[in-house]
């Protein structure tokens, strides 16, 4: 209906307003937050790919600007000294973190797609890094005291540090197997 009226602002708005509301049902609920907006985005997304696709583009701007206030809140929780009082298991951590995920990555990738030469070292180093989520997980352990604050410091740190290494990562795999993905196309069976 809303779309009917022609008007991005009134699509905006009527996106925006629908993750409000969402928002606000879950917490009333007492679910996280977070899910209410996703399952917001679901609902914009089963109207049909156009217009998830028009929302996603009016919204970019917005979804940019609150991307760059997250990353400097989680900054904010980040502490040097922390950071220089426990560089041994942090680091340890993040590296057979990242490791893991990429092993798992990759051998989840080959036993689904065998035939797709180098793709899975790719998709792989792409999954490598911990994702944002984990500090919703973090906030939510913390306040219901299933975590402690050095706990939530310390997730929080390897996480930050993963996404730190991560697109390292994914340029070596790009440099190494990026080629032959290209020069080599998979070959799909006539049905």
């Amino acid at each position: 209906w809303i779309q009917s009226l022609g008007s991005n602002e009134m699509l905006c708005l009527a996106a925006l307003a629908l993750a409000y509301c969402m928002l606000l049902l879950t917490d009333a609920l007492n679910v996280s937050m977070e899910l209410g907006c996703f399952m917001a985005g679901v609902m914009i997304s089963s109207q049909g790919h156009h217009i998830a696709e028009k929302i996603t583009e009016l919204i970019e701007p917005l979804r940019d600007f609150f991307a760059c206030i997250f990353f400097t809140c989680m900054g904010l929780h980040l502490f040097p000294t922390f950071i220089m009082y426990e560089w041994t298991i942090l680091l340890t951590v993040t590296f057979a973190v990242v490791f893991s995920k990429f092993l798992i990555g990759v051998t989840v990738m080959t036993c689904l797609l065998p035939r797709t030469y180098n793709i899975h070292w790719i998709v792989g180093a792409g999954l490598a890094q911990i994702s944002e989520f984990a500090f919703v997980l973090g906030v939510r352990g913390q306040e219901m005291g299933l975590i402690s604050r050095e706990m939530y410091l310390i997730m929080l740190t390897i996480t930050m540090l993963s996404f730190l290494i991560a697109p390292f990562i994914w340029r070596i795999a790009i440099w190494k197997f990026g080629q032959d993905v290209i020069l080599k196309p998979t070959s799909v069976p006539a049905v």
